[in-house]
């Protein structure tokens, strides 16, 4: 499996608020403001939802090298 394949696979086992926030910083490289906004969530729940999302993602790379 590629790399790219196992980030892919890894993304779609996030829950779906995690996921989202992960994509629109990392991917769309979007603010937390923007995103908060994007997610209709205050700024601080979308910092956490990133940080939660690439710890979790993070976790599941690791298990999967």
């Amino acid at each position: 499996m590629t790399r790219r394949s196992a980030v892919t696979a890894a993304l779609s086992t996030l829950p779906d608020g995690e996921r989202s926030a992960v994509e629109l910083r990392v991917v769309d490289e979007l603010g937390y403001g923007e995103i908060a906004a994007r997610l209709n969530c205050t700024e601080g729940a979308a910092r956490t939802r990133v940080h939660r999302g690439l710890a979790r993602l993070g976790r599941l790379m690791e298990a999967s090298a």
